[in-house]
């Protein structure tokens, strides 16, 4: 069902039960049915496989699908016109009850994507007998495409419209049970547990077995080098950049000696990544390691590096911190954790990581703290909580018990344009903020100057680092397949 938007601030019927209110905007709106899985609505979507990939395996369900097309109307004051926040589309919806969770899926045409929870208004509110939940999206008519806007997405685009995907979830998965507030923890124990495995070449890079006692003390007869993944990604993700020719020279360097470590980075936060790490390795030989880590996982290998006692026999020479927030991100922050699952969907749409099977696997990860968020609030998300720059995690990490640790580090300064504007930005004039780091420098995840320097001036004790410019145009999940990037840590990671 089509309806025309004409500016007012009235709902306007899409369909039964979903109505739309749409101020200051003009144009039109489409209500269609769900489409089955795996299949397109050609000239109006483009999702692909690896979103069909990341709804079905975590259990999320396309419902209906509200196209909008649609324009300021003349004198509506959007977005352009002050620094408040701009126009917004006000989405009606029916309440499906207590057994599942419902969320809206939002879609400019870049690509940018933002998600948004319903408003808890007392049980709903009531519109022709029926209960019904309301959502608030934000949208800014004003904005024109940029650079980003070029090439196809990994999980789905827009034909020159606006998509609202209404998905819902059951609040009781069939396997792990409720979505309560422990619920990312048995979803990574299921989905994400925590090994430690060979991070080889060819297939036994994404599939390498698990290390066993024997290889540990084949491990022990060199130095050896780990990898360390950051939040909501796995090893596979994380350094997917990095070519299959680089990881072949850092395997000489080592000898072969190359693992991954996986980890829980939701439910536990790096010292219990240290202890679940400990326990592995209690009765193994003693063992020299370099780190390679991206973004939360730089705070995992400073616990491995001593900074809160260690691993007995457990030595880091030195420990390379790409993107790591020695000083917090605030997306970490209980206010910004929506923020954060926007960008994160952003990236992986606008920049994928890596094929379907890669970028589903993280936006399962995406999928799965929304959940949480929506059912229990941030309670059980302590892996999340340590990058907070005001929480208490990091506060009690010390550099300066690392003892002979060497740290080098890389830190980027990314400047959006497109899609990225959309989703992130906030405009005053003709300037453009970043809504959540204001005018702070960043990679899109992590503050620039915060990888080794906090806002009172406090310097992170650095051997080594690597500063990329807005003109290198490296985001946050993009420093491994830069050249500059690769050629330092050929350079530092000599075996």
């Amino acid at each position: 069902m089509m309806a025309r938007l004409d500016g007012g601030s009235h709902p306007v019927d899409l369909a039964p039960g979903y109505s739309l209110t749409a101020p200051g905007l003009l144009g039109e709106a489409t209500a269609h049915d769900a489409a089955p899985p795996g299949t397109r609505r050609p000239g109006v979507e483009e999702s692909t496989e690896a979103l069909d990939l990341a709804f079905e395996s975590a259990s999320v369900n396309e419902i209906r699908l509200i196209e909008v097309s649609a324009s300021s109307a003349p004198g509506g004051g959007g977005r352009g016109e002050s620094a408040e926040p701009g126009d917004e589309l006000i989405l009606d919806i029916p309440d499906l009850g207590g057994t599942v969770g419902q969320a809206v899926m939002a879609v400019d045409e870049g690509g940018g994507i933002t998600w948004h929870l319903p408003e808890h208004l007392g049980g709903g509110t009531q519109r022709g007998g029926e209960e019904q939940l309301r959502f608030r999206i934000p949208v800014d008519p004003t904005y024109t495409t940029g650079a980003e806007d070029e090439g196809d997405r990994s999980l789905i685009g827009t034909l020159g419209t606006t998509l609202l995907k209404v998905v819902v979830y059951p609040i009781t998965d069939p396997i792990l049970g409720p979505v309560l507030e422990d619920f990312a923890r048995r979803w990574e124990e299921k989905r994400r547990p925590n090994r430690l495995r060979w991070y080889g070449l060819g297939e036994n890079r994404q599939k390498g077995a698990n290390l066993t006692d024997i290889d540990l003390g084949e491990l022990a007869s060199g130095r050896s080098l780990w990898f360390v993944h950051g939040t909501f990604s796995t090893a596979n993700s994380a350094f997917s950049g990095l070519s299959n020719e680089a990881l072949e020279r850092l395997h000489q360097n080592y000898g072969g000696r190359v693992v991954a470590f996986e980890h829980h980075t939701l439910s536990m936060d790096p010292t219990g990544n240290l202890s679940w790490l400990g326990d592995r390795l209690k009765g193994a030989p003693d063992l020299e390691i370099d780190i390679v880590s991206h973004s939360r996982g730089g705070l995992v290998s400073r616990v491995l590096s001593g900074e809160t006692g260690g691993i007995p026999g457990l030595e880091v020479g030195q420990a390379v911190l790409v993107g790591t927030p020695n000083y917090g991100t605030v997306l970490a922050d209980p206010d910004h954790v929506l923020d954060f699952i926007d960008r994160i969907s952003t990236i992986l749409n606008v920049f994928p990581p890596g094929p379907a099977s890669i970028v589903a696997e993280v936006l399962e990860a995406v999928l799965t703290v929304l959940k949480v968020v929506g059912s229990a609030g941030l309670r059980g998300l302590s892996g999340l909580a340590s990058m907070n720059p005001s929480g208490d995690y990091l506060r009690g990490l010390d550099p300066d018990a690392r003892g002979s640790s060497l740290y080098r580090a890389m830190t980027s300064n990314f400047e959006p344009g497109g899609p990225l504007v959309r989703t992130i930005g906030v405009r005053a004039k003709d300037l453009t903020f970043d809504r959540v780091f204001e005018d702070e420098a960043n990679d899109l995840i992590v503050p620039t100057l915060g990888v080794y320097q906090g806002t009172d001036g406090t310097v992170f004790p650095l051997d080594d680092i690597l500063e990329f410019s807005r003109d290198d145009r490296v985001q946050h999940s993009g420093f491994f397949s830069h050249p500059k990037a690769v050629a330092q840590l050929e350079t530092w990671l000599q075996g």
